[in-house]
């Protein structure tokens, strides 16, 4: 048998509740204990215990600590080893920490890869399982994370980074902001379809050509502002400075998007692609441009 103590009854819970969803026929016992809290008793053939029954215990651990325990964890690092101490800072870096760490998005998993803790955390969870019949989980938490602590804080570092990184940018986007009610309004509206990069159209639903947008943006200072020749995203956005953007998509979380809509604010309108005017006229004209070029036609 194996006992596993947890002095947190929503803990104990959702380890059950783990455990039972895999091993439906496993035989425990739960009950309080005098010194330690909760104490769940687990009963199988010590001689045969099978790789499933390890896994599932080791990974019901794995998901309690997620779950429970890594918001304080992380907040311990960041103050103990990291000497952070204003708590909106620390808050938006666990919000980081939770998304480098658990995020199944391609940035994500590109930032964590050489840092995947959940890992780690297995094998030492899965090693302690396999060798001792008590185990308790304040006391692994505690003293047996020596083991995975520096990837922790390497992993906070990357936190970190993309903190600075996002107050880097919203800097940048403020100065923006502040930059473009200064400019004169060069059109009354422009029509953008989301892409890499944006297109462009008038209000009469003419494409501006990459030619037009660069002698628009050569007009322009953009230098002053950071952005160059070769930005065909925000930099035509400035160099028209219009009264309003209509901006259409279906990729509500774009980040150019979402850049653009920080910047000019009331000034931006967001739409679905199928609302854009111009997508259809645009389809015509790629077809008809098509069949021009088709000898047989």
């Amino acid at each position: 048998m194996v006992e596993f103590y947890f002095t947190s009854d929503k803990e104990v819970r959702r380890f059950c509740e783990n455990v039972f969803r895999e091993l439906k026929d496993a035989e425990f016992i739960w009950r309080q204990d005098q010194e330690f809290g909760n104490c769940v008793t687990f009963h199988w053939n010590e001689e045969a215990v099978s790789e499933q029954e390890f896994h599932v215990l080791t990974s019901a651990l794995v998901d309690v600590f997620m779950t429970f325990r890594l918001s304080d964890y992380v907040r311990y690092l960041l103050r103990t080893v990291y000497y952070f101490d204003n708590e909106p800072e620390v808050n938006r870096i666990i919000d980081l920490s939770h998304w480098i760490l658990l995020s199944g998005d391609e940035e994500s998993k590109l930032l964590r890869k050489a840092y995947h803790i959940p890992d780690a955390m297995y094998h030492l969870l899965l090693s302690i399982i396999q060798t001792e019949k008590k185990i308790h989980f304040d006391s692994i938490v505690q003293f047996r994370f020596s083991q995975i602590k520096d990837l922790y804080i390497e992993h906070i570092g990357l936190a970190i980074d993309e903190y600075k990184r996002e107050e880097e940018h919203q800097t940048y986007v403020h100065m923006l902001r502040e930059h473009v009610t200064t400019l004169e309004e060069k059109a009354d509206e422009i029509h953008v379809i989301q892409g890499s990069p944006f297109e462009f159209f008038n209000s009469s639903g003419k494409r501006f050509s990459r030619f037009e947008l660069r002698a628009l943006m050569h007009e322009s200072p953009l230098y002053l502002i950071g952005l160059d020749a070769e930005e065909f995203n925000l930099a035509p956005i400035i160099a028209l400075s219009p009264k309003h953007i209509y901006i259409y998509g279906d990729d509500t979380p774009d980040p150019k998007t979402i850049t653009v809509m920080n910047i000019f604010q009331e000034r931006v309108t967001f739409k679905p692609l199928s609302a854009c005017p111009f997508v259809f006229k645009k389809m015509r004209n790629a077809n008809h441009t098509s069949d021009k070029g088709d000898p047989s036609s």
